[in-house]
């Protein structure tokens, strides 16, 4: 619910990785962040190995 809020509160303007991770990181709490970035981390590094073996 959270993304979607910051997506349609700033929506006629366009957002950059940093300003999009800054709100991000500022409507969330902490507890629930640490374990998303972990997991996202996971999932990137399992996708670029896999594509890395591909290669």
């Amino acid at each position: 619910m959270k993304i979607t809020f910051l997506l349609l509160k700033r929506s006629n303007e366009i957002l950059d990785e940093c300003d999009a991770l800054l709100c991000f990181l500022r409507a969330t709490h902490e507890e629930f962040v640490v374990p998303m970035f972990l997991e996202l981390r996971g999932l990137l590094t399992k996708r670029a190995t896999d594509a890395l073996t591909d290669l």
